[in-house]
């Protein structure tokens, strides 16, 4: 059996699509301790023989701390478990050692938010990392792990500056395997309403774009 487990609430990103509570936290808020963690793992691991999750965290990696008390309870733990978990792409490729700490904590599948290689797309939504190197983090955990860690990039389709050109670009190499993910999500970029939804994204309220694609 596979089991979900949250570490941390909120996440300490805002992007401008999201319309998730507790954005914009501060990296410490709402954590687990550790104890807590280690002694959740091990009980299931007794009791039922547990050994795979789905960490739910909105961004598991926001902060090399939260990385590396988990990696001090998995080397604390009687068995090896294995992980799938949100990664925050752009933060992998500005701290590339967190790389082999995840690894070594059992992470063997991630979900990169990429949602646009358009960097003017991306500075728009809040993600203006440069969409290359994020491209060459994925081809070197694929040299590094090959098919060890499973990677699912998802996509925007509509963002604010992007072109059809552009998402078609993106889909052409991945199809041609020049960005090696083994799953893609596409999303339509939409507008939250009040009446469907609690809370707004910052685009919903500013309606700054359309979905024009």
């Amino acid at each position: 059996e596979t089991l979900p487990i949250e570490l941390s609430r909120g996440c300490v990103f805002k992007c401008a699509f999201c319309n998730y509570r507790f954005n914009g936290k501060q990296t410490v808020d709402y954590i687990k301790p550790i104890e807590t963690i280690k002694n959740e793992l091990i009980y299931n691991w007794e009791n039922y023989g547990i050994t795979n999750y789905r960490i739910l965290d909105d961004t598991f990696n926001d902060t090399e701390k939260k990385i590396d008390d988990m990696l001090a309870v998995v080397r604390d733990l009687p068995f090896s478990p294995k992980f799938w978990a949100y990664i925050r792409l752009d933060l992998l490729a500005k701290h590339p050692h967190t790389l082999d700490k995840l690894y070594e904590m059992g992470l063997r599948a991630a979900h990169f938010g990429i949602e646009t290689l358009d960097l003017r797309a991306g500075r728009t939504i809040g993600k203006g990392f440069d969409p290359e190197k994020q491209v060459e983090m994925i081809r070197h955990i694929r040299s590094s792990y090959g098919n060890n860690m499973y990677m699912i990039g998802s996509f925007i389709v509509g963002l604010p500056g992007e072109s059809m050109h552009s998402i078609v670009s993106t889909q052409q190499r991945i199809l041609q395997d020049e960005i090696p993910l083994d799953d893609v999500q596409y999303w339509p970029l939409t507008f939250d309403k009040k009446d469907f939804f609690y809370w707004e994204s910052t685009l919903s309220i500013n309606q700054i774009g359309r979905a024009h694609v």
